[in-house]
This record gives structure tokens, sequence and C-alpha cells, in this order.
């Protein structure tokens, strides 16, 4: 099998996205994520040696975005494929630093010291590696040439398409069709793939509306804030405390009708930890609104990392998402027209109603949709 597409990991799940592709003498990988949870968090890196001689056989690691189910094992993968090029958009390339290395996501409390620093190394030098490359412009190199398109996910967040000899591959990673506090709005290419790799979280979730934009969000809280609660919104991700930010600054104003009054919003100490960092890389994070120091008693919003925190009313805001509903991953799959699109980071639920389901028993639709899963080989025609 020359050509051939294979899931490390972040294909019947959601968490460690890593997604190999070998075709044209082309070999390349599309993102290096970690799970959050469970014993193994990394995708299985090993499992290529079964399908290539050496690491050092990777030509490409492309990374979509900097969320850490994309580039939590990135460390090890940039330390793997000493020879290949790493091509991100400078904020996941900045993005990705600050969570691997200034915020050390990638170790434990439990390591040795001598482990930390070695990983910090490893980090660094992988980081190093990563060439930034700007969105909309072709990049050419001897065996193939590659493209960046805004995903409107996060800031940076990108599609990638990669023309071979004989092939048109796309990336999707994770995408939002509705624009979002001060990212680029995704825009497409015009070419229709052969090999579409599509993050389509809500794949099996035709009935089920998706927390979406944040478009309740705000009114939840000023609510809580109405019956003279105070509310805490916790975000355990580096990258979606810019979000929360924006959120913050650019949607006060409602929050405070829907309660009553003016409503004060105070950070902790980890947050604003954050928020410093952020504000070193350029982003706007501190508009007036949000204060540190001693809260008060009586009802505000308090931007924090736990949990749970005594006297509040915990809304997580990493579950308000920014991932594509049913309809809108629909609209994608037909609006591109590939030859094959396989279904990733998604848990499967054969039982609903479902793209790969609703689309194989449309007449109009002539493509094929395929749910893929982990450490499966499915060949390229």
């Amino acid at each position: 099998m020359n050509n051939y597409f294979l899931p490390l990991g972040g294909a019947d799940e959601v968490g460690a996205s890593s997604y190999f592709v070998n075709v044209d003498g082309v070999r390349m990988i599309f993102d290096a994520g970690a799970r959050i949870h469970g014993m193994e968090i990394y995708p299985d890196y090993h499992m290529l040696l079964q399908y290539i001689d050496d690491y050092t056989d990777i030509d490409f690691i492309f990374l979509s975005h900097a969320h850490y189910d994309h580039i939590g094992s990135y460390h090890i993968l940039g330390d793997l494929a000493k020879n290949a090029e790493i091509a991100a958009t400078k904020a996941t390339k900045e993005f990705t630093k600050l969570q691997l290395m200034d915020f050390g996501r990638m170790i434990t409390s439990e390591e040795k010291e001598v482990i930390k620093k070695a990983k910090y190394r490893q980090a660094e030098a992988a980081i190093n590696r990563i060439k930034e490359v700007p969105v909309m412009k072709e990049m050419k190199r001897e065996k193939c040439s590659f493209t960046f398109y805004p995903a409107g996910h996060m800031a940076g967040a990108a599609m990638i398409e990669v023309r071979t000899k004989n092939h048109v591959i796309f990336y999707s990673g994770d995408f939002s069709i509705r624009t979002m506090f001060g990212i680029n709005q995704m825009r497409l290419g015009e070419t229709r793939p052969n090999l579409f790799l599509l993050n389509a979280t809500n794949a099996y979730q035709a009935q089920k509306r998706v927390k979406n934009g944040y478009e309740d969000l705000a009114e939840i809280v000023g609510n809580k804030l109405s019956q003279k609660k105070c509310v805490l919104l916790s975000s355990r991700s580096i990258a979606k405390h810019l979000d929360l930010f924006y959120f913050i600054n650019q949607r006060l104003e409602e929050i405070s009708a829907a309660a009553g009054y003016e409503v004060p919003v105070y950070i902790t100490k980890e947050s604003e930890k954050i928020g410093n960092a952020l504000t070193d890389l350029g982003y706007r994070i501190y508009d007036g609104h949000i204060r540190s120091g001693k809260v008060p008693s009586e009802p505000h919003i308090l931007i924090g990392e736990e949990t749970s925190l005594d006297g509040y009313e915990t809304i997580v805001f990493d579950i308000y998402s920014l991932h594509a509903s049913y309809q809108e991953i629909k609209f994608f799959i037909k609006n591109e027209e590939a030859d094959v699109t396989y279904l990733l980071h998604t848990k499967p639920k054969f039982g609903e109603q479902n793209l790969a389901k609703e689309l194989g028993q449309s007449k109009m639709f002539k493509g094929s949709v395929i749910q893929a899963h982990n450490e499966q080989i499915y060949e390229i025609l």
C-alpha cells in the first residue's frame, strides 16, 4: 500500500489528535495532541515504525492550532522527527510555547527535577524548529506545496491544504463557521480535495442543540447574578482563557443588563498570570473591566482555573464549544465535495443519526464519508 492514512490518535475520540498521511512519496503528520485523562495520554507514535524505517523519514509536521488536544505531545513528536519541516501560524507557535514551556503543561509535579529539565530542553528545541507560515499563501516545496487557511476556531487556528503530485489533502483541524471574538473568520480554498480529514466533533449530534459561540452564556451569567449569586467562570485551558477574556470585555454590558446592575469582575492569581502572559504576546486582555486583589462580598464574577469555590456558582467556560454544529459540518462536507471524507475528533454513536449514514443515503452526494478509527490504516486511491 503506497498511499495511506493512519490515525495515531484523535479519530474516534476527542483528544490526542495526530494523523499520519503517506501519499506520493510525501510523509506528513497533522497535529500532535494529548489526552487530558487516562493512562495513555499520548498518540501511539511507536506504531509508525511498522510503516516507516525511522522517524527521520517524516517530511512534514503541520500544527493546526494550539489547543492542548492538538499540541500536547508536540515536544515528543518534534524530538522524534528530527528531519521534518514543521509549520504553524505565528500565534500557534506562541501558544504552543506558552502552554508547554511557560506554564509547564507537559510535566507533572511528581516528576523528578532531572526529568523536568530534560522535557524543557526537548520542548525548547522542538518549538524553535517551528517555521511560522502566513495564511492564504501557497508554500512550495520540492515534492509538494501547502497552504494554511484561517479556521476561525481560536487565534492562529488554520486549516491546511497539501498538494502532492497526484493528490490534494485537506485537513480541517478544529474550525468555527461563525466568527468569534477577535478571531479571523474561516476562509476556504476552491480546490476539491481527494482526501478530506475533517474534525467533526458534533457529527453524531443531529438533534442536540450545541452550546456554540457563547450565544446564551451572557444571559445565563446575568440571571445568576440577578439572584444575588457570585459566579465563578472557570477555565482549565490557557488558550481558552483568551476567549474568556474576550467574552468578558465584549459581553459585560449585556451581562450587567441581565443582572440589573453594573457587575464587577475579579481574577484569581493563577488566571492573572495567564492574562499577563497573553498581554505580553500582544493580546488586549485588560480592558478596564477585570480587577485583581481582594474580592467583595456583593455578587460579582470571578475568573479562575478552579472547578469549584465555596460561595460561588461555577460555570465551566470550556464546555461552551467553538466546534461547528451538525448542520454546519454537513454543509462543509457538501461544499468540499471530496472523494473521501474521514470523520475525526468525534465519539461515534452508531445508533443515532450521523453524517456518514445521512450523506451515504443521499443520491445527491457523490463522495464517501467514513468514520475513522485510531490505529487503523486506510488506503488512499
